[in-house]
């Protein structure tokens, strides 16, 4: 039911009579969706994905309302569903649609998770590319996040009680020990990340701007590289050349490793202009691979 308000959007009863009947876990075959069945996968829908399925009494039809949903969460369990849905209904033509390979962490983010909610510490061992040692730990888990198709443990420290970053493609021998904590619930997660890009605290946020291409301004206009990015400065121009034509984008982000491989990526589609530390940075990184370049490195 939920893959057919998601692809179809408000449906009156009849509409959903419909699809059930055309339904694969509609075992029964049956025309009609039982008043039971569907109040029960109702309460489900709402229940796991957060939601609300309203009904309107105007055009009698049953809508998920997605303007309201303003759980991170839910919008990407939504969006997560929707599209696995819609790559099962085209088996036929998998060879055409191309997905990215994630590392895989279902064990793992399954026994995060579990430690989370049952305030049980973790214990867990990482490489460390530094120097190729593995490193035991026991960690209070704080909560996990996705970036650059890779998912990350925050844990705080049990030994010296820092916070912590732990990616799990590098953990092996994650164990749930019988140790209990009580800071997740008053941990707030998407505040202790406000003001970052990426998964690196290591710096303090300020105010960045940045100077860009008409067309990478275009880019950063439908993706914006932060939640606090706004254009403060335009100068439009058909040109794609920053000479040209530019734009001046604003943010208040804390310039880390992870913020600033992201400006290296855009290469001299994008110039800082300001903190002038930050653009010594890249000046000195551009000089650095135009360097190997020309000494045939």
């Amino acid at each position: 039911m939920l893959n057919a308000f998601l692809f179809n959007g408000p449906m009156t009863i009849e509409e959903i009579n419909d699809r059930w009947s055309k339904a694969g876990v509609n075992y029964m075959k049956e025309s009609r969706i039982p008043r039971r069945t569907f109040f029960r996968m109702k309460n489900a829908i709402e229940s796991v994905f957060d939601v609300e399925i309203k009904y309107s009494t105007i055009s009698h039809k049953y809508y998920i309302d997605s303007d309201e949903i303003d759980d991170s969460l839910s919008k990407w369990m939504l969006e997560t569903m929707s599209i696995n849905n819609f790559i099962l209904t085209g088996k036929e033509i998998k060879d055409k649609i191309l997905i990215e390979d994630y590392p895989s962490a279902t064990e793992d983010l399954s026994l995060i998770i579990k430690s989370i909610k049952s305030g049980k510490t973790l214990s867990l061992s990482m490489d460390n590319y530094q120097d190729d040692k593995l490193r035991k730990y026991e960690v209070e888990p704080l909560c996990v996040k996705t970036f650059k198709r890779r998912w990350y443990l925050l844990g705080r420290s049990c030994k010296d009680k820092t916070i912590d970053i732990y990616p799990l493609d590098r953990i092996s021998d994650l164990t749930m020990t019988g140790n209990g904590f009580t800071t997740t619930k008053s941990f707030d997660a998407l505040g202790y990340f406000k003001n970052y890009y990426g998964v690196l605290t290591n710096e303090n946020p300020e105010t960045v701007l940045l100077k860009v291409t008409p067309l990478r301004a275009k880019y950063l206009r439908s993706l914006p590289l932060h939640h606090s990015q706004k254009e403060v400065e335009t100068k439009e121009n058909s040109s794609y050349v920053m000479k040209d034509g530019y734009s001046i984008f604003e943010l208040y982000v804390a310039p880390t490793f992870d913020f600033i491989q992201e400006l290296r990526s855009l290469g001299p589609e994008i110039k800082v202009l300001s903190p002038s530390y930050l653009a010594d940075i890249m000046r000195r990184d551009a000089l650095r691979v135009a360097d190997l370049y020309e000494n045939n490195f």
